[in-house]
């Protein structure tokens, strides 16, 4: 009997020495049919015992699948992602599918060329959680009947599902709350203008502000990068224009948070000088001096619903795919506060 895991020990072994049949062997590996708890740890331990390994490669010859499914982000530095990431190969684990992660870097030629790198790779599935990139690649998978789950792009077809974020309720109790504090003079720092996910965030604080025409000063709106010093940039200019705002709103953590640095930096205090507020909820925003009012946007969740989009359109590829509402909603730190009198 075979004593290490190579090609000479097969499911065959494994049965022999557990006591079962091959085919509850596999069941047990691939979590396909119920078997009863003493056969499953006599095969678990039969597995151990001769450390054994499954032969992917033949198993996807077999059965058409290799149970991998691509996820592509923009940005794996930014803290946005872990959490995403982390939400949708929680659950693909469970169901046995590994995770095959991209990395765009925001650049379009990278996400058209990860996107025939999966299709050779022949994944049964892809999340595509980002916007820089022409819909075309996105056809080119559903060509191959690959699904394709998509962040923000408001299309849906067959195999082609979409995750919307209600950017909308989070930015309007953002704003509201600020009126509160007495703030009449907000500016917005957007993510570069070309992504279509900081067009929809910019185009709903310009809608949501609207709200409060009568007695709100023209918004100035200032373009980042979603990065930290992007933000400080922003946050510059900011403070440079005439009767510069009492208030910002930065459409994501990253450019909330190098705001905070330029704003400490010329010597202002934060929030009795000027109020900021974030959006995403990472986990810096909570930490940083002081801790930052943010727009929560549950990323784990959102990782989650993608799984569970995309394990849709593989089990059922001549069904159309759906879209999932995510909420955003206010989280209230310390960065925001009534506007001073001097």
């Amino acid at each position: 009997m075979p004593t290490r895991g190579d090609l000479l020990t097969t499911i065959k072994d494994v049965a022999e020495k557990a006591g079962v049949s091959t085919s509850t062997v596999s069941h047990v590996i691939n979590n396909t049919r119920f078997v009863s708890e003493e056969s499953k740890q006599s095969v678990l331990k039969a597995i151990d015992e001769l450390n054994y390994y499954r032969d992917v490669r033949a198993r996807g010859l077999a059965t058409g699948k290799t149970h991998i499914i691509g996820l592509i982000v923009s940005d794996i530095t930014n803290p946005f992602f872990p959490e995403l990431i982390r939400g949708a190969e929680t659950f693909a684990a469970q169901q046995g599918y590994d995770v095959f992660l991209c990395n765009t870097g925001y650049d379009p030629e990278r996400t058209s060329s990860l996107v025939r790198r999966l299709i050779e790779k022949k994944v049964d599935g892809t999340i595509i959680m980002t916007t820089e990139m022409e819909y075309a690649l996105v056809v080119s998978l559903t060509t191959k009947k690959i699904p394709v789950v998509l962040l923000d792009w408001g299309i849906t077809d067959i195999l082609v599902s979409n995750i919307k974020e209600n950017f909308h309720k989070g930015i309007e109790e953002a704003i509201d709350h600020l009126v509160k504090l007495g703030h009449r003079n907000i500016a917005f720092i957007s993510g570069p203008l070309n992504l279509k996910t900081a067009k929809t965030r910019r185009d709903a604080f310009l809608s949501l502000i609207k709200k409060y025409a009568v007695i709100m000063e023209e918004p100035i709106i200032i373009q980042g990068d979603w990065k930290i010093s992007g933000g400080e940039l922003a946050a510059e200019r900011i403070l440079n224009a005439p009767n510069h705002p009492t208030a910002i709103l930065a459409s994501n953590d990253l450019m909330a948070i190098g705001a905070m640095r330029k704003i400490k930096e010329v010597g202002l205090q934060i929030p009795k000088d000027i109020s900021i507020i974030g959006l995403d909820d990472i986990f810096l925003a909570s930490v940083v001096d002081p801790p930052l009012t943010t727009i929560n946007l549950p990323r784990y969740e959102i990782g989650k619903i993608a799984w569970n989009l995309l394990n849709y359109s593989m089990q059922n590829k001549d069904e159309m795919g759906k879209e999932e509402i995510v909420n955003t909603s206010l989280i209230v730190r310390n960065s925001t506060g009534i506007v001073s009198d001097s």
